[in-house]
């Protein structure tokens, strides 16, 4: 039997601004290491994972069962240092797992949606 992960397509529009609020507020009140978590449910629901990297300040991890419990649609995190564009870790962890990236950028207060639909 074959197993294919499916690629999803998400906009940033498809994330409704409650959520992105949240990602932003939960980023400033942690500025001091990267913020990480998951967007589920069709992207109306979001849940805070816990950063077990052992560099909070410049990387992210989420505890691999979470991606078992949830059907993820997107993984965010937060950038304390520079802006939201997705570094070459981001890009290439979120290519190798199909799940979108939304990254928020504490200095920038803004977003980039890494969702690289390319087979």
């Amino acid at each position: 039997m074959e197993v294919f992960l499916e690629q999803r397509d998400i906009v940033l529009n498809d994330i409704p601004e409650e959520v992105l609020g949240e990602i932003s507020k939960l980023s400033h009140l942690s500025a001091d290491e990267e913020v990480c978590g998951i967007i589920y449910d069709r992207c109306k629901n979001l849940k805070q994972c816990q950063n077990i990297s052992n560099n909070k300040s410049n990387s992210f991890c989420i505890d691999p069962y979470v991606f078992i419990e949830y059907d993820v649609n997107v993984v965010f995190h937060s950038h304390i240092i520079g802006s939201s564009s997705p570094s070459c870790w981001d890009m290439d962890s979120s290519n190798k797992i199909n799940i979108p990236y939304l990254i928020y950028s504490l200095r920038d207060k803004d977003f980039y949606l890494y969702n690289n639909v390319g087979v």
